[in-house]
């Protein structure tokens, strides 16, 4: 395994939270928060995510264009990874030049609940992360719109849920199944089916060994 992919592999066996963009030394780099701390990456955000995606087999581009229709928007897309991580897109800095990236990445799946900020006119938000004793994270959208990105981001994880039984509904039986539910009889065709479904466990057994 490449040094790169260890580090993805790192942060994602800490429990991804968030990858915040920051701006140090003179250049755009990452904030990865994690369920035990905080890691400073000077690689992009943008790279980073998508190699969270690829590290799951997937494409973030093609994952953007397949969950656009589901959550009703062609911009600032959240994608379901797997079951436990759905990156939903946020604002959480300004720009210090023109260009630069602005909106972060929050794991869905870690957000306990969003209130507004009083205290701040910028930092209209507080994101609230599960866990005793956690700090928040603060985010420049309004109330409003965190409030509509949390509701996209449920949205694209029961869709996400849906394709993945759909999926293990037409992988078929199981061969038990499929033995348990046939006539009892002596037809030659069960006794066939039966040799069949044998030896394709035993060849099974083989490659595993």
């Amino acid at each position: 395994m490449s040094g790169k992919n260890k580090g993805i592999m790192k942060y994602l066996e800490e429990e991804l939270r968030a990858l915040v963009p920051v701006y140090q030394e003179g250049k755009t780099s990452t904030l990865v928060l994690t369920v035990k701390g905080e890691h400073q990456d000077k690689r992009s955000l943008q790279w980073l995510a998508g190699r969270v995606a690829d590290y799951y087999g997937m494409d973030l581009k093609t994952l953007r264009k397949q969950y656009s229709p589901v959550v009703g928007q062609k911009h600032h897309i959240s994608v379901p990874i797997n079951p436990n991580l759905v990156l939903l897109p946020v604002k959480l800095r300004q720009a210090v030049e023109p260009g630069e990236t602005t909106v972060g990445y929050v794991n869905f799946c870690q957000v306990e609940g969003v209130e507004e900020n009083q205290e701040d006119s910028l930092f209209r938000c507080r994101i609230k992360f599960r866990g005793e004793d956690t700090p928040s994270l603060n985010c420049l959208n309004s109330y409003e719109t965190l409030r509509s990105r949390m509701e996209q981001g449920k949205v694209a994880l029961e869709e996400y849920l849906r394709r993945q039984r759909e999926t293990v509904k037409f992988a078929g039986p199981r061969s038990g199944d499929l033995l348990q539910v046939m006539p009892s009889c002596d037809c030659i065709l069960k006794d066939i089916f039966e040799v069949l479904l044998t030896c394709a466990g035993d060849f099974g057994k083989g490659r595993r060994a």
